[in-house]
Formats: C-alpha cells, sequence, structure tokens
C-alpha cells in the first residue's frame, strides 16, 4: 500500500534549495523562555533526552501519563535521530591518546604511536560513510532522542512545558533544553550530509549557529540540492525514502518496539538494522471534538453491519473492538491522533531499495508486527513534518491525514526512544549491534577500577586486551602485563616496550629487601614480606599451614627485623633463615626445610639473592611466566613479587596521578591452587585502587573462580575478584560454560540478557564480541572492531609478519612499512 496525495509537480518549488529552507519551520530563538518562534504563527520548545537502553512496561507507563496531560491543540514529537557526528567523541580520544606521542624520543617509535593514533581516528570516521566491516553492513552512528511540543498558543506552550520537563525529569530521561546552536548541528547533517564532512580531513564540519540570521536560513549549504521524485527524494546527493505504519498490531508491547529501531538479538541482528542515517518521528495531538465524533460514528455504523461471521471470521474481533472504543469514549477516556514515520538514509538507489526492504522485514518481525508501507508522492511533506518542532495540522488532518486514533496507553507502546548503551569517556572504542559508538574507560568507576574477562580460547580475547593495552598505553598510563602465552609479545616488541622473559635459563633476581629503605618503610611493608615468606616455606596441606601460619609468621616478623637491622636492603632470604633454623620449635623446623630451594644453594636461589635487578625502566612491560608454569612453586612467588615490585614502585613514583593498567593473563593457571598466592591476590584487587592501578584479569570459564566443593558458588577468591570488578566482560564462550555461569545465578541475567549472552560470537576477520557489565550492573553487548593498521601492528601470523619484513629489509620503518601492506591489499582488492 502507498499513501498518494497531491502530484510532484506541485513541490517543484521544493527543488530550489531557498524555497526548501522556507518550509523549514525554525525563525528565531527567544533566550528568556528557550522557544523557537517559527515562521507558521507556532512556537516550539525541545528538549533532548536521554535514551532507554531497554524500554519496559514502566517506560510505556511513564510515557502514558505524559501524553494523557496534553492538552488539546498542543503538538507533540518524539524523534529518534539516527546521525554520524562524533566530533566531540572521536577529538578528544585523539587528543587524550597523543600524550604517548609527544612523551616518545625514539623517533622511529614516536612515529609508530603517532600514525596509530592517526589511523584509528580516520578508521571510526570513515565507518560513518562505508560499512563497518564486511558482516556489519551498517555505518556508526549515535541516537539523539528529542521531544518537541508545538502550539500557536505561547502561554499554553510554557504552561505545558513545565510539566512536561518534570515529567520527563522524574522518569529519568534527563531532559535539557534544546538550544538552536546544537539543533542546528543536527539538523545541518540531515539535510546537508555531503557538505557536512570534509572529506580531506576526515572530520564533521558545519557552521556555527548566528544569532542574528533567521534559523532556517542557516539550514543549508549553497551548494544543495533536493530534488523530488515520485517515491523517494534525493537530499545532498543522499537517497532518502519515507515510510509510515499501514497496519498496527492487535497487542503491542513497548519492549518488542524496541526491536523495530535496530534488531539486538537473533539471527537477522546484523541486516536488520538502519544502516545509514536517519530519522523516526511520533508525532501525537489530541484528537480534537471533530473528529472524535467522527471515529464515534464509524465505529458506530460498523456495530450496526450485519455481516456473517462465517464468510468475514475477523468480523467479530472488529466488532469487539468497537464496542470497546466506544465503551471508552463513552467514559470520557480522550483518544489521540498518532502518525509514525520511518525515514531512511542510502548513498545510492540500489542500497535504498535494500534499505527499504529490510526495513519492512525488521518491523514485521516479532510478536507485534507492524506493515510499512512507503509514503509516494507526499514524502516530501512526511520529511518535512517528521523534523522536530516542523509539524501542522494541515499536514496531520488534510494534506497527509495519515494517522490512526490511540489511547493513550496504545500509542505509547509505539514511542522510538530505545537505543544501546553511549558509553563514558572513551579510552577504547566499541561499537554496539546496531553501530552506535561505545566509549569506555575502566577508570570511570566510582568504586573501583578493576575488571574481570571470561573468554574461551579463539574468542577474541588478545586483542580485547591487546586494544586495551595499547590504548592505556597511548594516553599515559603505565602499563603492566602478566602474560603465559606470548600474547603482547609482537605488542611490547613494537612499542619498545620492556620484556622479560622468565625461565630457570636467565634468572633475575626479584629480592623484596632491595626495595626497602629504611626502618619506617619496613614497619610498613613487613606485613607482606611475612605473608610472601611464609607462603614459599608454608606446608602444602592447607589446613596444617593455617594451624601453623600465627606462630611461624611471629617468629619470621622478629626474623626480618634482626636481618633488616644487620644487613639493610642488602637483606635476602638466606638471611632470615639462618636466623630461624636456631629455633628448637619443629612448625619452625617444617617451614625452613621447605624454604631452602629459594636460599642459599637452593635450586631458586638466583630469584631471592642479591640486589633486585627487576627495574621498570620503560612504562610497558610484559613479563612472560611460560618458562616457569611447571614450576608453579616458583611462579606464584614470582606472580606475587612482581604485582608487589609494581605496586612499591608506582607508589613511590614522583608522579602519583598516573594511571596504572595492570594485566593478569591467563589466571585460570594459578587462582584457586594456591591459598597464599589467592590471599595476595585478594588483597590486590582490594588495594589497586589507593594506588591509582586498575586491575584486569582473565580467565577461560566462570568455574575457575567457582567453588570445586559445589561449583555453583563463588570460591573465596572468586568472591573477591567479582566483588572487587566494577566491570564484568564474557567474550565468546561454549556452551557447557554459558550453562555453568546461568546455573550459578551469581548475576542477575533476565531471559533477553541470556539470549544475548547465549549469541556472543566472534567473526573472524570482522569483529569479535563480548557481553559488558559496568559499574551500574547495566548490561551491554559490544563489538570490537580492529582497523587494519592495528591488526598488522600485532599480528602473529607469519604470512602477515613476512609482508612487513620485506618492506623493513628495504630500509622502512616499521610504521612505513605497515602502511605499505595496507595498501598493496587495497589495491589487491
Amino acid at each position: 500500500m502507498e499513501y498518494i496525495s497531491l502530484p510532484v509537480h506541485n513541490y517543484k518549488q521544493l527543488n530550489q534549495r531557498i524555497s526548501f529552507s522556507d518550509f523549514l519551520a525554525y525563525s528565531l530563538y527567544d533566550e528568556e523562555n528557550n522557544i523557537y518562534i517559527n515562521n507558521n504563527n507556532t512556537y516550539s520548545i525541545i528538549y533532548e533526552c536521554h535514551t532507554r537502553i531497554k524500554a519496559s512496561t514502566s517506560t510505556s507507563a511513564e510515557l502514558e501519563k505524559i501524553i494523557s496531560k496534553l492538552p488539546e491543540g498542543l503538538f507533540m514529537q518524539v524523534s529518534l535521530l539516527g546521525l554520524k557526528n562524533f566530533n566531540n567523541v572521536i577529538e578528544y580520544w585523539k587528543q587524550s591518546h597523543s600524550v604517548r606521542v609527544d612523551l616518545e624520543d625514539d623517533l622511529n617509535t614516536k612515529e609508530l604511536l603517532d600514525n596509530s593514533v592517526e589511523q584509528m581516528r580516520r578508521f571510526y570516521y570513515q565507518k560513518t560513510r562505508e560499512s563497518i566491516c564486511k558482516a556489519m553492513p551498517t555505518t556508526i552512528k549515535k541516537s539523539i532522542l528529542l521531544f518537541s511540543i508545538t502550539c500557536d498558543d505561547k502561554d499554553k506552550l510554557l504552561k505545558y512545558s513545565d510539566d512536561l520537563k518534570n515529567a520527563l525529569a522524574t522518569a529519568f530521561f534527563y531532559p535539557k533544553i534544546l538550544r538552536p546552536d546544537l539543533l542546528k548541528i543536527y539538523l545541518y547533517e540531515l539535510l546537508n550530509s555531503t557538505h557536512s564532512f570534509n572529506k580531506e580531513d576526515i572530520i564533521y564540519e558545519i557552521p556555527k549557529y548566528n544569532k542574528e540570521q533567521l534559523l532556517n536560513k542557516q539550514l543549508m549549504h549553497p551548494e544543495t540540492k533536493i530534488i523530488v521524485h515520485d517515491n523517494y527524494l534525493q537530499i545532498d546527493e543522499k537517497y532518502v525514502a519515507t515510510l509510515t505504519p499501514i497496519e498496527y498490531p492487535d497487542e503491542a508491547c513497548i519492549f518488542d518496539f524496541g526491536e523495530k529501531l535496530g534488531q539486538t538479538i537473533g539471527a537477522s541482528v546484523n541486516e536488520n538494522q538502519f544502516n545509514d542515517s536517519f530519522i523516526i518521528t511520533a508525532n501525537i495531538l489530541k484528537l480534537p471534538t471533530k473528529q472524535t465524533n467522527k471515529t464515534n460514528k464509524n465505529h458506530t455504523i460498523l456495530l450496526n453491519q450485519k455481516w456473517d461471521a462465517n464468510i468475514f471470521r475477523k468480523f467479530n474481533a472488529v466488532k469487539n473492538e468497537s464496542i470497546d472504543i466506544l465503551d471508552r469514549i463513552s467514559k470520557n477516556e480522550e483518544l489521540y491522533a498518532f502518525d509514525l514515520n520511518i525515514i531512511t538514509y542510502s548513498d545510492s538507489l540500489e542500497k535504498l531499495t535494500y534499505n527499504i526492504d529490510n526495513i519492512k522485514k525488521m518491523w514485521r518481525a516479532n510478536n507485534s508486527k507492524i506493515t510499512l508501507g512507503q509514503c509516494n508522492s507526499i514524502h516530501q511533506l512526511v520529511f518535512l513534518n517528521s523534523l522536530p518542532a516542523c509539524i501542522n495540522e494541515e499536514y496531520m488532518f488534510k494534506v497527509g491525514a495519515k494517522y490512526f486514533s490511540f489511547f493513550p496507553n496504545q500509542l505509547a507502546q509505539f514511542i522510538p526512544l530505545e537505543c544501546d548503551w553511549d558509553g563514558s569517556i572513551p579510552n577504547i572504542l566499541f561499537t554496539t549491534r546496531r553501530g552506535n559508538l561505545v566509549g569506555l574507560d575502566l577508570f570511570d568507576s566510582n568504586s573501583n577500577y578493576n575488571g574481570f574477562v571470561v573468554a574461551t580460547s579463539g574468542a577474541g580475547k588478545s586483542v580485547y586486551l591487546n586494544m586495551l593495552a595499547f590504548n592505556s598505553y597511548l594516553r599515559g598510563d603505565r602499563v603492566f602485563i602478566l602474560d603465559y602465552d606470548n600474547s603482547f609479545t609482537k605488542l611490547t616488541e613494537v612499542l619498545g616496550g620492556q620484556y622479560i622473559n622468565l625461565s630457570l635459563d636467565t634468572p633475575i633476581s626479584f629480592n623484596p629487601f632491595t626495595m626497602v629503605e629504611n626502618n619506617s618503610q619496613l614497619k610498613a611493608e613487613r606485613s607482606i614480606l611475612c605473608d610472601f615468606i611464609y607462603m614459599l616455606g608454608c606446608s602444602s596441606n592447607e589446613n596444617d599451614a593455617k594451624s601453623d601460619s600465627k606462630v611461624v609468621k611471629s617468629y619470621i616478623s622478629d626474623a626480618i627485623e634482626k636481618a633488616y637491622s644487620n644487613k639493610g636492603s642488602k637483606t635476602e632470604l638466606t638471611d632470615i633463615r639462618d636466623i630461624l633454623i636456631k629455633h628448637d620449635d619443629n612448625r619452625v623446623q617444617d617451614f625452613v626445610m621447605g624454604l631452602k630451594e629459594f636460599c642459599k644453594d637452593g635450586t631458586y636461589e638466583s630469584f631471592f639473592s642479591g640486589d633486585c635487578n627487576f627495574n621498570i625502566s620503560k612504562e610497558f612491560i610484559c613479563i612472560e611466566f611460560k618458562g616457569v608454569e611447571d614450576h608453579p612453586d616458583l611462579r606464584d612467588p614470582l606472580i606475587m613479587l612482581v604485582t608487589y615490585h609494581i605496586r612499591k614502585l608506582t607508589y613511590n613514583s614522583p608522579n602519583r596521578r598516573q594511571r596504572i593498567q595492570i594485566f593478569l593473563d591467563e589466571a585460570h593457571r594459578f587462582i584457586g591452587k594456591n591459598p597464599r598466592l589467592d590471599e595476595f591476590i585478594d588483597q590486590l584487587f582490594r588495594r589497586a585502587r589507593k594506588f591509582g592501578a586498575s586491575i584486569m584479569l582473565a580467565t577461560q570459564g566462570i568455574g575457575d573462580i567457582l567453588d570445586s566443593s559445589d561449583g555453583k558458588s563463588l570460591s573465596k577468591i572468586g568472591r573477591s575478584i567479582i566483588n572487587n570488578s566494577s566491570w564484568k566482560f564474557f567474550l565468546k564462550q561454549n556452551e557447557n560454560s554459558i550453562a555453568l555461569l546461568l546455573s550459578t545465578e551469581i548475576f542477575n541475567f533476565t531471559d533477553y540478557e541470556k539470549k544475548i549472552l547465549g549469541e556472543i560470537t566472534m567473526v573472524d576477520g570482522n569483529y569479535s564480541e563480548l557481553l559488558a557489565i559496568n559499574p551500574q550492573d547495566v548490561k551491554i553487548p559490544l563489538r570490537l572492531v580492529m582497523n587494519k593498521y592495528f591488526y598488522y601492528l600485532t599480528t602473529t601470523k607469519m604470512e602477515d609478519k613476512n609482508k612487513i619484513n620485506n618492506y623493513q629489509k628495504q630500509g622502512f620503518s616499521i610504521s612505513e612499512a605497515i602502511t605499505r601492506v595496507i595498501e598493496d591489499e587495497k589495491n589487491a582488492i
């Protein structure tokens, strides 16, 4: 079905830019009352609001109350705009991530970092103009939610405006007045898509608002052309179609309607999206008495019809609906005119046809099936009246006249206000399944800055952690990585970082006493040193270790004080042993026997004797533990010592405000295996915020932190990790791992969130997904899409490494080599 009204030739004047701007209502802005004074003798107020991540029945109830208070003669528009101007986000990201470029002295590394930042910046801008990746046809967008009210009575508008603002605030939409300087940015992009984007500088450029000039005369670029075709528009080289519902479902829920704004679950999630810019606007007006009487009359006539129900099977249902409507009207319930418009943009006519088909399919999906039709021949009017504050009564009841009559509780189910979480301060950038750009920063938390990652093998964990480490380093954070599978080797190498490969063949000393410079420091550190030394020699039997702990630790504490008074920072474990060995207590003697491997002439002597030569000379450091993996009695103390030294050195750093990011990768190899190490990690998670640190711990499954006795509740260390991690990330997992996670009920997943968790996946060469739980316990599926520059920067594939090496052999820097490999790849397509 198509909506057809006046022929196209009656609107030829719209083809001219000057004439088209005359049809835009905005003229002046009253700064005192925050009112738009329109050229059609109306006034408007526009509020920009927060979108809902997932609308619910409570949301529709809040909307019903707002609509029910709408006075007669006053239009309300709710508009969801899909826009692409991310200048504030991307340019902030660039500025904050150029810190390391300015600090770097090595010219090659400086070039590499500078190119990395610029390539990432360009990547995000380019993805607003082209598909995010092959598997995601949509472009990167952001969604803007606007509530607009328009009336020819200024006093009525102002009175309702206060009520609307209070209602929106109570419902947590956080309304704020949309002033013309920001409204111009939004509209200019929609009306001048080509001319709002500087392709050479890869940035959106929109002229500033001039309060001395009529607003509608500022919204069109001089070179922008508007061409009206029979069934689509061309607006500044963009192809634009308008659609509207021709049939609504008998029953509807706003929860289902949210999926019409871009699908978030299901097999067709990548296809059922708005692939380009869009406008979805709901126009609402209390039905005037004349139209209400007409509706009443029509339903009365329908009730008097005599039809054979066997032939017309739907007649009884329609009849019952008419009875309900007439009954509600008789009880003085108000009807409202409801007009819903969907406007989609595309780069070509072929893409437009594809997008229209997809949108129609998407709106017919799920329980609340809505059938859409194109607004042919009136699409220019639909477009104009879908812009905020441009609605008028002539369109609603005469020229357009395609509205449906609904009661507030009915139309509240079809209000477009759902969108994905828009994130926080951007350290690392993701997209959502709908293509929204999302910034994330672990340090944006009011509690702790820690994170916990669960990912099965091949789920993209290494890519995510490398990207997080790289972004953190770029903005000036100190990065420390405890690695197990050489996942960070390449990144450490190209950044000129410090790489330490621990093994029995190449030992380095981590003697903790080297870091204790005076008695005051000894007093502060003695408890930690006691715990550490006790871990080295205590019984492997947990019960025995607990029972002996208090007595033996008291002897250790005395021995530390005596040894330090004699040798100061030259103290070694051997000195502690030599003091303890003089005690007759069997528990101490057993402990000394356990300590011998770490003392003079012991297998691991070199790691604990002499001056500590683990120095933090770089600000990107990776310590590889794979070489000591088969020696857990050495590995666990080294993990503890490394993190002890990191905390100690950074705590004493002159730049105490510098953020610190610590990664504990492949943690399933050591957590839950050694109670003493678990206690240390527990304290590390609890105290990290005090020295400005974020701990990111990664395991392969939720089972790694569960209590082995029942397999469903958290272990002691697991409880500490979860309770002290503001951020939780779940990458792709196998079915058994998901079933185990859900059975534990550690996290309160809704049925919708359970579906998302089960669908988290990785598409090789396109994106890896993760379900993020932020500090507010909001659960969001995110996608990490890697640009080619970063891919080649961190790739471990021999074929790709050889391509880079071939150019480096010709004298090119690694940055130049990567750039040439990317160019070769483009030319080969």
